[in-house]
């Protein structure tokens, strides 16, 4: 059963005894559990019904057991809409040492593991969180509300920050210098409910932008409509920390932040006193293993943890090389105009900024029509399922590795067209080295298998300029292979060559997950 986020927090008792902090929990899961405000959670028992009237109608189960030592409840709640998907929301509770400790997992089992899916906190957290006092996790406060600073608050927030002990990601939300309107206030509102237990939701007008900038080490600022990701832990790595263009909150929404957000809680580990209560519950006959197995699940946090720096390194190296691709970029068209030093210097500062804000596949593909457009055509459509891509733990280097690519593609149009070059991609590719001209990253076409089947032939037409083809759709068989070892995840890029033809450009029809496009292997 995956885990698709985990909520977890620490709360005062208020003066309550445990059996009246575990009879307030009850109550408040009760109606959200039942769908119903006159029946009552079972202390110990099981109770399926199906439900009506709602969104999602099917039949929903409820588990829920008492537990005496270590006091404690334990409640399941699962869903099966009959399309072979099954939801799942369980709730861990356990009361010790003056406080009431809560762990929430959002669960999801599915047949159809390409289908996107729209998560957020389970709407039980907001009943939980009015039970005891001040929830928190860490040096983290669990709030449901946008909190919106001035540039005088920006010292408290700055703390924060760089607090070691912090446990949720910040969500910096920023306004363009016009200042926040009352839609942009509702996206950034209905943000913060979404990740309510999950991550801290702020807002910055552009005084708090520019003190926050200036508070922070370089680069890792976030200003002018754009949003940013502070993830727990240091801020040596801009990368770790993840920028988002700032027509995120109009019209492309929230769902890469909302993903990303509870991808990382899901690695959270629970308090040991909630995981004694789970297997007081789940394991009652625990034997002498339990030692090992705790063990091992230490090492496996360790392993975790050495991937997600690995990870992070592998996108700084990436970013780097973005920086130094758009540097060497405009030297060359320098070389073809004045050669100033003032052009020299803007080249460096696209560089930079280019190696700053390039976080995922979306915005790649963002800049590359912004930029590239001269010489580069990706019709809108062409990008597709692009969310659960941006929320993988590889985003980072596959965002950059794509807008390396795109790159690749409209720099080839450009020297064919100035006559620099006469040939294919792939034969350019091997002179200039700005994409591996190797068969586990660049395909000039399918193979006889997949051109002969008529399935898999048809995955492989796509949308394209009607000077480049009267239909306005055509088969393309070249690609970039963005990850080798991403899986069915990792991203394709999808090209024709018209450099040749009327439009003397290159055009992308494709950019998405690999499971989008299958082979006779898939």
């Amino acid at each position: 059963m995956a885990v698709i986020s985990r909520i977890m927090w620490t709360a005062a008792d208020g003066g309550q005894s445990p059996d009246e902090l575990l009879q307030g929990a009850t109550r408040a899961i009760a109606p959200w559990a039942l769908e119903s405000d006159e029946v009552d959670l079972p202390e110990s028992g099981e109770v399926t019904f199906e439900r009506s009237g709602v969104a999602n109608p099917g039949i929903r189960t409820v588990r829920a057991q008492r537990v005496a030592e270590p006091s404690g409840l334990v409640v399941d709640v699962e869903d099966d809409d009959g399309t072979g998907a099954v939801w799942g929301v369980h709730v861990r509770i356990a009361v010790a040492d003056g406080h009431l400790l809560v762990w929430v997992d959002n669960t999801l089992e599915s047949e159809t593991v390409s289908a996107p899916v729209s998560v957020g906190r389970p709407r039980v957290v907001d009943a939980l969180l009015g039970v005891g006092d001040r929830p928190r996790l860490g040096a983290s406060a669990l709030l449901s509300e946008a909190q919106e600073i001035s540039a005088e608050g920006v010292a408290v927030l700055d703390e924060l920050l760089q607090n070691p002990e912090r446990a949720l990601p910040v969500v910096v939300v920023t306004c363009p210098w016009t200042g926040f309107d009352d839609h942009l206030r509702y996206r950034a509102g209905n943000l913060a409910r979404r990740l309510t237990g999950l991550a801290t939701v702020v807002m910055l007008d552009p005084g708090a932008q520019d003190a926050l900038k200036a508070a922070l080490p370089e680069r890792l600022g976030v200003w002018g409509g754009a949003v940013r990701v502070y993830a727990p832990g240091s801020l040596d790595s801009p990368a770790a920390h993840r920028l988002y263009s700032g027509d995120l909150l109009g019209q492309r929404g929230v769902e890469p932040i909302v993903n990303w957000v509870t991808s990382l809680s899901s690695r959270r580990r629970p308090d040991h006193r909630l995981r004694a209560v789970h297997h007081a519950v789940t394991q009652p006959d625990r034997t002498v293993w339990a030692a090992e197995v705790e063990e091992l699940r230490r090492e496996r946090d360790q392993f975790q943890t050495q991937l997600d720096n690995e990870i992070i390194e592998r996108a700084e190296v990436e970013a780097e090389l973005n920086r130094a691709l758009v540097l060497v970029r405009r030297l060359r068209q320098l070389g073809f105009e004045s050669g100033m030093a003032q052009e020299v210097t803007q080249a460096e500062q696209d560089a930079e900024q280019a190696g700053e804000t390039l976080m995922t596949v979306s915005e790649a593909v963002g800049r590359a029509r912004d930029e590239l457009s001269e010489f580069l055509v990706i019709p809108h459509g062409a990008d597709r399922e692009l969310d659960s891509v941006d929320a993988a733990p590889n985003a980072l280097a596959w965002g950059n590795t794509v807008w390396r690519g795109l790159g690749a593609l409209a720099d080839y149009a450009r020297d064919v067209r100035s006559g620099a070059f006469s040939g294919g991609f792939w034969n350019w590719c091997v002179r200039e080295g700005s994409w591996p001209a190797t068969t586990k990253k660049l395909a000039m076409s399918e193979s006889e298998s997949v051109e002969n089947s008529t399935k898999l032939f048809s995955k492989r037409c796509f949308k394209v300029d009607e000077a480049v083809d009267p239909s306005g759709e055509l088969y393309m068989g070249a690609h970039l292979k963005i990850s080798e070892g991403g899986g069915s995840l990792a991203p394709r890029v999808y090209f024709h060559d018209d450099t040749g033809g009327k439009t003397k450009r290159m055009h992308v029809g494709f950019i998405g997950p690999h499971y989008l496009v299958p082979n006779t292997k898939s």
